[in-house]
C-alpha cells in the first residue's frame, strides 16, 4: 500500500480526546426498527457471519477510505490507514471474522449520476452495507433523490444504505474561467497549467481563510449540501453521517486536533482524516 499524498497525521489517541457529543452530532438516523436492512446486517454479525461493505463515491472515498479483506488497487491510496479500513477494524474487534470485507468502488471526480445509472454493477455481491459519498460535488437534490431511490430498488436482499457527508470547507469563490480571465498574462499558457495554478491558489486561500478566523458560520458548501442530504435520508429512512455537524463547532472553538485546519484537510476538500475520530461511523 502507498500512503496518501500530503496526508495530515492525527495524533496518537485522537479517538479518545474528542469532546462528548461529537459523534452524536454527526449521526442523523431514523429508528433502527424502521431500517430492516440494517437490522438484518446486525443480526448476521451477532450470528457469526462476516460483514461485507461496498463504498461508492468520489475522491474522499476513492483515495482515503482504503479497503479491507480484499485487494486494494494502488489508487485507493489510504490502504491500511484509511477511514474505511479503520471502521472495519472496529467491526472486527467486536465481531471477529476472517472474511469481513470492504470493497472500495469509489472513483475520484465521478458523479452520482454515473454511479446510480448502473449501481447494481458497483455493489459487491452479498453486500450488507452500502456507503455512498457524493457530498462534495455533483450532489444536487435531484441526484440525491435518484441515488436513494436506486439504492432502495437494488435486488434483494438489499444492503443497508449509509449516506456519508464530507463537506467542502472552502468552496471556490469564483469559477475557473473567471480566475483564468483575471490571470491570463501569458497568452500561450495551456489550460492544464492554468488549472494547476488555480487549484494551488485556491488551496492556499482556503487554508488561510480557515486558519485566520476558524469561523463555523462561514458559508460552507458542505453545510447546505449536508442539510439537503439529511432531508433525503430522513424521507427515505436512511442514516446520514455529517462531518460538518460533528466538526464545525470544534473548528470554531479551535480544538487542538483541528487547528490549524491543515491538520485535517490539506486543500479544504481532501484528506479529511478526521473521520478516523468518529468511531460510530
Amino acid at each position: 500500500m502507498i500512503a496518501p499524498r500530503n496526508a495530515p497525521a492525527l495524533p496518537r489517541g485522537a479517538t479518545t480526546v474528542l469532546p462528548l457529543g461529537t459523534t452524536r452530532r454527526a449521526i442523523h438516523s431514523p429508528s433502527l426498527q424502521t431500517m430492516p436492512s440494517l437490522l438484518r446486517a446486525l443480526r448476521r454479525l451477532h450470528q457469526g457471519y462476516p460483514l461485507t461493505v461496498t463504498a461508492v463515491g468520489q475522491s474522499n472515498t476513492a483515495e482515503w477510505a482504503g479497503c479491507y479483506g480484499v485487494f486494494c488497487a494502488p489508487l485507493k491510496a489510504a490502504g491500511f490507514n484509511g477511514w474505511g479500513h479503520a471502521f472495519m477494524r472496529r467491526v472486527n474487534a467486536t465481531f471477529p471474522h476472517a472474511r469481513h470485507a470492504l470493497h472500495n468502488h469509489a472513483i475520484g471526480a465521478s458523479s452520482p449520476g454515473q454511479a446510480s445509472a448502473c449501481l447494481v454493477n458497483h455493489v459487491a455481491v452479498g453486500s450488507d452495507l452500502l456507503v455512498i459519498d457524493y457530498d462534495v460535488s455533483g450532489w444536487s437534490r435531484a441526484a440525491q433523490e435518484h441515488m436513494a431511490l436506486t439504492a432502495m430498488l437494488l435486488p434483494a436482499p438489499r444492503p443497508a444504505v449509509l449516506l456519508l457527508g464530507f463537506p467542502n470547507w472552502c468552496p471556490p469563490v469564483e469559477t475557473f474561467d473567471q480566475w483564468a480571465r483575471r490571470n491570463r498574462n501569458t497568452p500561450n499558457e495551456s489550460k492544464p497549467s492554468y488549472i494547476g495554478r488555480y487549484r494551488s491558489d485556491q488551496k492556499a486561500v482556503c487554508i488561510d481563510r480557515l486558519s485566520s478566523d476558524g469561523n463555523a458560520s462561514l458559508p460552507l458548501e458542505g453545510d447546505a449540501v449536508g442539510r439537503s442530504v439529511a432531508a433525503v435520508a430522513r424521507q427515505h429512512g436512511m442514516p446520514f453521517v455529517s462531518l460538518f455537524d460533528a466538526l464545525a463547532p470544534l473548528i470554531a472553538a479551535r480544538h487542538p486536533l483541528f487547528s490549524p485546519p491543515s491538520k485535517f484537510t490539506y486543500d479544504g476538500i481532501h484528506g479529511q482524516r478526521h473521520i478516523l475520530t468518529l468511531p460510530c461511523l
